[in-house]
């Protein structure tokens, strides 16, 4: 894992969780005790080393992905990575 990847991921981490202060609603989407995978709607590289990093997790029920789109964010349910 490069210091790319580790320094976009702690960046789209801070957003989120701005984003995530100011609409409540989105963190009701995270399942209890869940993970959480963080993806960019440009970057389709920095997308595929984020979801490998899940991959070895055994219950699939618990992953999201919070994708960013613009200036808001996407929940997806791991099922549709």
């Amino acid at each position: 894992m490069s210091e790319k990847f580790i320094k976009k991921n702690i960046r789209l981490m801070h957003d989120f969780d701005g984003y995530t202060s100011r609409h409540l609603d989105v963190l009701m989407k995270i399942p209890n005790k869940g993970y959480v995978v963080m993806t960019d709607g440009k970057d389709a590289d920095f997308n595929r080393i984020s979801r490998s990093l899940v991959a070895r997790i055994r219950n699939k029920k618990r992953i999201v992905e919070a994708r960013k789109v613009g200036r808001s964010w996407r929940l997806y349910p791991y099922e549709k990575i």
